[in-house]
């Protein structure tokens, strides 16, 4: 087959998972052996597991939709968030969880905040 009819020929060296005349999954190299081509940025990098729990925590302190008197626990390991604790409402209970899925580096939440009503007389 000529160059011109092989439409993964532009692919060539530049695909993570695929290098023409390669199994699948053979990881492709550019022509310096690298995974991505010369020069390519891969940009920042994701924050420790540490500066995820402060992250994650000012989110939470700054959402409007969480109480002031939420009680909120949030532990990570290895990307993967929990969340412990006590909040009045359903909604607040989802808000904590969707700012721990916004935290760059996230990998899994487990939301296991309890919606605990205030008591009225």
């Amino acid at each position: 087959m000529a160059h011109d009819d092989d439409p993964t020929a532009s692919y060539a060296g530049y695909g993570p998972y695929w290098n023409p005349g390669t199994d699948w999954g053979t990881p492709a190299t550019g022509p310096d052996g690298n995974l991505f081509p010369h020069g390519y940025d891969t940009g920042p990098s994701l924050p420790h597991d540490g500066d995820l729990e402060k992250i994650i925590g000012a989110a939470i302190h700054r959402d409007p939709t969480i109480p002031a008197d939420s009680e909120i626990s949030i532990h990570v390991a290895n990307g993967a968030v929990t969340l412990t604790g006590t909040v009045p409402t359903s909604s607040a209970k989802r808000a904590a969880g969707d700012a721990a899925w916004y935290a760059p580096g996230v990998t899994d939440v487990h939301n296991d905040i309890i919606v605990k009503s205030h008591a009225t007389s």
